[in-house]
Formats: structure tokens, sequence, C-alpha cells
């Protein structure tokens, strides 16, 4: 490991890592000396756009994996504010000027977008873990986007791996960023509806930090039965996987591939979840809902009251996973990584 020296964020504590020829060359002479034979980023900022320069430049194949196309800025007057100073920052880390679309309320969303499709166009080869997002990344202009699904970390089998016995109150797991996109308030307001009816029907954990962190407490004050643990580490994850019934996925046109859905079909449980662009693991795991908050708590209290579907979903879970286990993964990236570099192949007879 060679670390590279780079200033951080504030409170973030984000390295700053600028597409300079200083980083070229650093990049370039780790690339030598470890006889590298791909080059596959993960990012599209300063150090992941060297990174595929260099591999350009040394004729190594390539590969990007897109995490998220689906950015979402400050709208409205706050955000076409902030767009220009956006867009010198990234000029400044990434050698290039963003050209986002013109028109829309997201000026801040639509300069992070050209960004990833920026990119990413370097490439040989793209990775969206996402059939959903391959396809909008195809609309924007990158023709080679291949579909792998996210992978985690493997682990033994615990004590609590087992399926929910269904007696009791519903139990369910609500784990990520409190951001809005993720739609915690609006999760929570529907708990609370089903609790105001029933006391006894759900019991609630949510994991996590953020904005929405804040309001969603306060909604939820004087309810025993919405437990919010704030940060967790990533480790413990599974355990409280394994502690829920239902593991809850409010996010609504904002996801690529969630990991808390790889996550809970590990833990052998199924997925609420109510966004239906989502399908990567949720072809009998996953329980879709309606999006509006009145109707999911309608929703919600007809599985209190049978839990038939829950339990045909956490059923389904431990063989659905296995499209996502580790040695099927690396499987695949290596596969792939064969198929970026016949492209590369082909890109150096052309020049």
């Amino acid at each position: 490991m060679r670390p590279i020296p780079a200033p951080r964020i504030p409170v973030a504590q984000l390295p700053v890592v600028r597409d300079s020829r200083r980083t070229r060359a650093l990049l370039e002479r780790l690339l030598r000396d470890e006889e590298v034979g791909a080059v596959h980023v993960h990012s599209e900022f300063g150090l992941a756009v060297a990174a595929l320069e260099v591999a350009a430049a040394l004729s190594l194949p390539s590969v990007a994996t897109v995490h998220t196309f689906f950015w979402r800025g400050v709208p409205g007057r706050a955000g076409r504010l902030l767009a220009p100073f956006a867009a010198a920052y990234v000029a400044a880390v990434t050698g290039r000027r963003p050209r986002p679309r013109r028109g829309g309320d997201d000026r801040l969303g639509e300069l992070l977008r050209d960004v990833t499709r920026s990119a990413a166009a370097r490439a040989d080869l793209v990775i969206s873990p996402s059939a959903h997002q391959a396809e909008a990344l195809r609309r924007a202009g990158l023709p080679r986007v291949a579909v792998l699904p996210n992978t985690v970390i493997p682990r033994e089998p615990g004590p609590g791996d087992v399926a929910p016995d269904g007696s009791g109150p519903l139990r369910l797991l609500w784990v990520g960023r409190c951001a809005p996109e993720k739609r915690l308030v609006p999760f929570v307001e529907a708990c609370l509806a089903v609790l105001a009816r029933d006391p006894d029907a759900l019991r609630v954990e949510i994991i996590g930090t953020g904005p929405s962190l804040a309001p969603a407490i306060r909604l939820a004050a004087g309810s025993p039965a919405v437990v919010f643990r704030g940060f967790v580490e990533n480790r413990l994850i599974g355990d409280a996987v394994r502690r829920s019934d239902l593991v809850a996925l409010t996010s609504s046109g904002f996801d690529n591939q969630p990991m808390v859905v790889v996550e809970a079909l590990q833990g052998g449980r199924g997925v609420l979840y109510v966004d239906p662009a989502l399908t990567e693991g949720l072809d009998g795991p996953g329980l879709l809902a309606p999006v509006e908050p009145t109707a999911f708590a309608e929703y919600l209290e007809r599985l209190c009251r049978d839990r038939a579907p829950v339990h045909a979903a956490a059923a389904a879970a431990r063989d659905a996973f296995t499209d996502f286990a580790p040695e099927a993964h690396a499987a695949a990236v290596l596969a792939l990584y064969g198929a970026a570099r016949e492209i590369a192949g082909l890109r150096a007879a052309q020049e």
C-alpha cells in the first residue's frame, strides 16, 4: 500500500486528490512497479479520473463501477447559486469543467450526473449494480455497460439465523443514511399511524445518521415501539437484520442497488420496499408496498395481521443471496476484466 498525500474535507474527512501531473506520475509508477493488469475505479472524481487516464496511456484495460447516477442536489434558487462553485471545484479536481444539461430545477444533480458520465466514458467497460441504472447510463451515451450487483463481506452463520417466528409484534429494521431521499420521516409517520391503532402491532429499529434523523426522533417522541440506534458499525448490521422480521427500504426514484437488500438476503430476511424500479434480489424476497404514507401504513397493517408474505419472503431470501455471494461476484468481475481487456486491445489497434 502506498498512501497518496492529500488534504481532507473538514468533518467528513474525505480526501481531495486532484487529477494532476504529480498524481498521474505516482499512479504510473505504482502500476508499473506492481505489474498491474487492470484498473478498476469506484468513483468519478480526481483520483479515479487520473487512474483511468494512466490506464489508457499504459494500454491497460479499465473498468468503472458507477454506484449512483441518480444524484440529487439542492433544488431551486439555492442550487442554481451553488452550481457555479461546484463546477469550479470539479474542474479543479478532475481537470474538466462539467457541461450539465440545461433546464430542470436540479442544477447540482445535473452537474454531478455529467461528472459521472464523463468519468465513466473514459473506461473500457462500465459496471452498474442495477439494470435500471444501466439503462439510464446507456441513454446518457455510455454504450458498454454491464450489470453486476453488489456483494457483501462473508460471515459465519450466527445463532439468530432462523426464520421469523411470527409471534408478537412485527419487527421492522430500517438502516441507511438518514437523508430526505431515503424517506425516513414518511416511514416513521406510517409506523406511528399503525401504532396509534394498535400499540402492539410493530417494533421498529432504525440505524443511521444524517439530517433526517432529528426530525424523525422528534416525530416518534414518546413511542417506545420505535428505537433509534444512530451509528452502528457495519460488522454489527447482520445482528440487527437477524433481530428483525423484515427489512424496510423506503427510498423512491433514488437508489441504484442498495446494499441493505444484500444484507437482508444474507441474513435470511425479506425486504419491504416502495420503488418498483428496484429489481435485483427482490423477486421473491421483496414485498412491494405503496409509496404514499397512508397506503404504506395500511399495507403494514395487513402484514401485521397476516405474516404469510413475511415468512415467504424470508424463505426466498437465502436462495436469492447466492447471486450476490462473494465468490460469484469475484468470478463475474474477473470475466468482465477479460471483456475490458478485449475492448482495450481493439482500442489500441485502432490508434
